[in-house]
């Protein structure tokens, strides 16, 4: 999946200027998007960043945007109507993988390690979290890549997972990959694995989490 993503780090101020992340930020900040005053401050910072974040050591690749955009075409819902098909983004939901896997730091490690979405029921909280949870199994590059579905109780920390776990069966290039277990998602050829976790779980220790889903976060 990485070599057909192709993640190619060339980013032009032209290529720049017309990628989703930043369409969607300058229909925000014109107005034309419906949103919080919270939502257009972060397209307000995008759009400044991408015009002075340099002299901060900060870059936007939107190569490596499109990548994490791109990996959701190897998914495909797995409920109700639309179940079987392939995930198409919204543009609220490109800018915000985009915004997460694209923004750099001066030593090329990601800009922002934590990302809060707050999202209205039956918008596809559990099919997002699940499509990054699955990014950071077996598309980010990482040997020994530990992914966790974390919630307060072991049924909710399962719903996120049972999707990722859902969406592997129904990707014809996931299920040949990644092995499926009941509460255990692995890639052998890397040592990595996705699993549910929850808050009452006797132990947690020697965990050295890649991505973490935390799954109603105010119930934390």
């Amino acid at each position: 999946i990485g070599t057909a993503l192709s993640d190619s780090s060339t980013s032009t101020p032209a290529a720049r200027s017309t990628d989703p992340v930043s369409a969607f930020a300058r229909r925000v900040v014109a107005g034309k998007v419906l949103a919080c005053k919270l939502v257009v401050a972060v397209a307000e910072r995008h759009l400044r960043d991408l015009a002075e974040g340099g002299a901060r050591g900060l870059r936007f690749d939107r190569a490596a945007a499109e990548y994490g955009i791109n990996f959701f075409g190897f998914l495909r819902h797995n409920k109700g109507e639309l179940a079987g098909r392939v995930v198409a983004l919204e543009p609220w939901e490109r800018f915000a993988i985009g915004s997460i896997f694209g923004w750099m730091r001066a030593d090329g490690t990601r800009r922002f390690r934590t990302a809060y979405l707050e999202i209205p029921k039956k918008n596809g909280k559990s099919l997002i979290a699940a499509g990054v949870g699955l990014y950071g199994l077996v598309a980010d590059r990482e040997l020994g890549s530990e992914v966790y579905s974390v919630a307060t109780k072991r049924e909710q920390a399962r719903i996120v997972f049972g999707t990722a776990h859902d969406m592997v069966w129904a990707s014809p290039e996931l299920r040949g990959m990644v092995t499926t277990l009941k509460l255990n998602l692995s890639v052998d050829r890397t040592g990595s694995k996705f699993e549910p976790l929850a808050a009452e779980e006797k132990s947690a220790d020697g965990l050295n989490q890649h991505f973490v889903t935390v799954d109603e976060l105010h119930r934390h």
